[in-house]
Parts: C-alpha cells; structure tokens; sequence
C-alpha cells in the first residue's frame, strides 16, 4: 500500500475525534472518546457505559418523557381496575436531544434522536376495591433506550454544511460529518448499538402513610 492509503483513514479518524471532542464535555467527553474509538475499530454489537446512563437520567427531556409516560400508564392500569391480564401494548413514542446544551455537551453527538424505547413493567403488584371502586398498584417500569453509533445519508444532508461550534481548524464540523460517515460506509470503521436502562418506582399515585 502507499502511504497515501495509510494516511487518509488515519486523518479521517482524526477528523472525527476532534469532532466528539469539540461537541461534548466532561465526563461525556469521555464517554464519546471511546465511542468513536470503538467505531473506529469496527467492534459493533452493544455498548453501554455508566456515566452515559446518569446523563440520559438527568437530563430534562427524559424526565418530561418518562413523567408523562408514567401518568398514561398510571391511568391506563386503573382504567383496567389494576387488572394486567390481556393488557394490550401503550404506544411509547419516542424523544431526542436537541437542546442547545444537549447538543454542547455530548448528548447530541452520542444519542440525539432515540432509535427505539421500550418500558416493562416488572415485580407489579395490584388490587381493586369494587365497593369503593378504587384500585391500588405498585411494582418497576424499566426503560430500554436504544440508539445506533452510526451515520446515514440523511445525516450528511442536514449537517454537512454545519459550521459550528467555532473553530480555528480548516475542518469544519460539517467535514467532520463527513469524515465519520467515509469511514462507516467506505472503511472498516463499523457502527454498533448504545443501550441505556432506568428503572423507575410506580405507583397508583394515591399518597400513603408509611
């Protein structure tokens, strides 16, 4: 091979770490460091990673998510008098992060737009009054927050021409886009799954004495 072939994959993994490193900070700087070092080297599968899930928890948008969502199924089970047999799936829908600082400090680089979500409800535990036609629950609903480390076209499209966060570099953030997505679909970098689990206390809602 010439030194050409050995330089080019080698400026475009450059080109793509300095993009993780100039749109996160912290301890998520961190996180999105070894994600773009796993893509890279093409390991793929699933990745998880501790200080990634405190981000996701903290974060605004899944509090308002997960707060809603809890309230649907809250009423959803006493709709069904705390009854889960047959209960039929409730739509979930999804959420992204795109805030300004989502997008600063490394949740929009990481995550973004979340691929898939999915709640189970676990340990449930459930009664009905039918005199006082009142109900009573609790039990765990777990969150599955699934996202692919990975660019498509559609990527390229909205974000090739971004010129942003400032930088004295002749790269702009928009090549660095580019950079990342050459190297999926045109070498041996290989994207993989970013898996985030919560597990959250429910309840019927009622205030109790304990």
């Amino acid at each position: 091979s010439t030194p050409n072939s050995i330089k080019v994959p080698l400026a475009l993994e450059e080109m793509g770490l300095a993009l993780m490193k100039s749109v996160s900070t912290g301890e998520l700087e961190k996180v999105a460091v070894e994600a773009w070092a796993r893509f890279c080297q093409g390991v793929g599968g699933t990745y998880s990673n501790e200080k990634l899930t405190d981000a996701v928890r903290d974060n605004d948008a899944t509090r308002d998510f997960v707060d809603a969502f809890n309230a649907r199924l809250r009423k959803a089970i006493l709709d069904r008098k705390c009854d889960m047999n047959g209960f039929p799936p409730l739509p979930i829908g999804r959420y992204a992060f795109s805030s300004f600082n989502d997008k600063r400090t490394g949740l929009g680089i990481l995550i973004h737009d979340i691929w898939s979500i999915k709640a189970e409800l676990k340990n449930y535990n459930g009664t009905w009054d039918n005199i006082a036609q009142q109900g009573a629950f609790y039990g765990k609903i777990v969150y599955t927050l699934t996202d692919d480390f990975g660019l498509d076209w559609n990527d390229i499209v909205q974000h090739g021409s971004d010129h942003i966060p400032p930088t004295l570099s002749k790269w702009t953030t928009g090549d660095r886009f580019k950079a990342w997505y050459i190297l999926q679909h045109y070498r041996k970098a290989k994207p993989f799954f970013i898996e985030i689990k919560l597990e959250y206390d429910i309840d019927d809602g009622a205030p109790r004495k304990f």
